[in-house]
């Protein structure tokens, strides 16, 4: 799915299958695609599949959203489904940062996001940067405790 903004290819969504019927949210931030027996809810802005809504029993002809965002309606040729899809926020809007881990924070309005060479904390409020640790290495991964008091992260020559 390709997304224009002012004439000018902005966002490529690419969803499981060619949806058979599409929906825009309300708001504008989430694109609902009916994608065989399933339907994939996408973040506008990210342009990334969040959420796959399963439980239908037949191919879903068509798909809607309810007035207020809260639910998705779609139907196959003799039913008519119902979701909640939640409410997903967008905290950080960079489809060229190459992030690869998210861990938690000591404090729990915190996030670390793992990038290519660097650690990126931010405020899970208002999606805010914090802190910068920049390693001397790529970073593939990484892994934290609960509590955010320890990290691990894995480089391609050592582990941090």
């Amino acid at each position: 799915m390709r997304i224009f903004r002012h004439g000018r290819l902005w966002r490529t969504i690419d969803f499981d299958a060619v949806p058979g019927a599409l929906a825009l949210s309300p708001d504008g931030r989430f694109l609902a695609a009916a994608v065989g027996e399933q339907v994939e809810v996408a973040d506008v802005a990210a342009a990334q599949v969040r959420i796959q809504l399963r439980g239908a029993t037949g191919l879903l002809l068509d798909i809607a959203w309810s007035a207020d965002g809260s639910h998705i309606w779609a139907l196959d040729d003799g039913r008519v489904f119902s979701w909640l899809p939640g409410n997903a926020v967008t905290l950080v809007d960079n489809p060229a940062a190459d992030f690869n881990s998210v861990l938690p924070a000591i404090s729990a309005g915190d996030a670390w996001i793992v990038g290519m060479h660097r650690l990126t904390e931010i405020s899970v409020a208002t999606g805010t940067t914090l802190r910068v640790r920049t390693l001397p290495d790529i970073l593939t991964s990484a892994g934290a405790t609960p509590s955010g008091s320890l990290a691990l992260v894995s480089g391609e020559r050592y582990l941090w």
